[in-house]
C-alpha cells in the first residue's frame, strides 16, 4: 500500500510545475512560501508549498512533520501568514478573544484566511485556532501584555 501511495505521489509531482521560488498560481500562493492550512480538524498547521499542479492546485509539505507531502490542495484551504482582513486585522497583532469557554485568552494573529477570518496562537501555550473576526477585540496599544 506504501509502495501504491508512493507510486501515486510521485506521478502527481512528475505532472506539476516545478516552479522557482516565487512562481504563484491565479489566487497568488507562491511555491516556497509558508502558510496554515485551515482543513484538518486538528489545525491549522503550518505548510510550505512544494509545487502548482496544472490544474492550479497545490502540492504542500507539512513543516510540522517534514515528510508528510500531500497534493490537490485548493488555496482557499491556506491562511496567509502577512497582511490585513477587510476589517484591517492584521498578522502579528494582539488581540483578546471571546470564542472559547475557558477564555477570554491573549491571541496573536498568525494567518489571515481567503474568507478574511485570521488563525490565532493563544497565548497560554502553542496551540493555534481558525476563529471568526467577531471574537476578536483589540488590545489598546497601552494594555498589550
Amino acid at each position: 500500500m506504501r509502495l501504491k501511495f508512493a507510486i501515486s505521489l510521485f506521478l502527481v509531482f512528475a505532472q506539476a510545475t516545478f516552479a522557482s521560488e516565487n512562481e504563484c498560481n491565479s489566487e497568488n500562493i507562491c511555491v516556497g512560501q509558508q502558510y496554515y492550512e485551515t482543513f484538518y480538524l486538528d489545525g491549522p498547521h503550518l505548510v510550505t508549498v512544494l509545487a502548482i499542479q496544472p490544474d492550479g492546485k497545490l502540492i504542500v509539505r507539512k513543516d510540522e512533520y517534514g515528510h508528510e507531502v500531500t497534493d490537490n490542495w485548493k488555496s482557499s484551504q491556506l491562511a496567509r501568514t502577512s497582511g490585513c482582513n477587510s476589517e484591517n486585522i492584521c498578522v502579528g497583532e494582539q488581540y483578546y478573544e471571546s470564542f472559547y469557554w475557558d477564555g477570554p485568552h491573549v491571541v496573536t494573529v498568525v494567518g489571515i484566511q481567503s474568507d478574511g477570518n485570521p488563525v490565532v496562537r493563544i497565548r497560554r501555550g502553542d496551540v493555534t485556532k481558525r476563529i471568526k473576526t467577531k471574537h476578536l477585540t483589540k488590545i489598546p496599544k497601552n494594555d498589550v501584555p
